[in-house]
């Protein structure tokens, strides 16, 4: 499940009336938006193309509400493609990266 937030005075805020039990474990991430650089968090298939991980793109358009991306990734063997990638297979890399948008 993805609840959606931000941060103010240092604590995560969730967006609506999500109420959550007691003790809870949960994860906070920074948001990807466009024109944001991320990195490849593992080997992506996708499109006809190859990412390898660690490979660096630049973020072209936002599906849903960011559960999946159109990235750019230039230095691909047959040149410059743009993929749809998950949520979970790429992180926000460069200045920025660990500032919640």
């Amino acid at each position: 499940m993805t609840y959606r937030g931000y941060i103010k005075n240092g604590v995560a805020v969730l967006d609506g009336t999500v109420k959550l039990p007691e003790g809870t474990p949960v994860v906070v991430s920074a948001c990807i938006k466009e024109h944001d650089t991320v990195r490849a968090t593992c080997a992506i298939n996708s499109d006809g193309y190859h990412v390898k991980a660690g490979m660096v793109g630049t973020v072209v358009s936002l599906y849903g509400r960011g559960e999946a991306f159109a990235v750019e990734f230039p230095d691909l063997p047959d040149g410059p493609a743009v993929m749809t990638v998950r949520e979970n297979e790429v992180e926000p890399t460069g200045p920025g990266a660990n500032e919640s948008h």
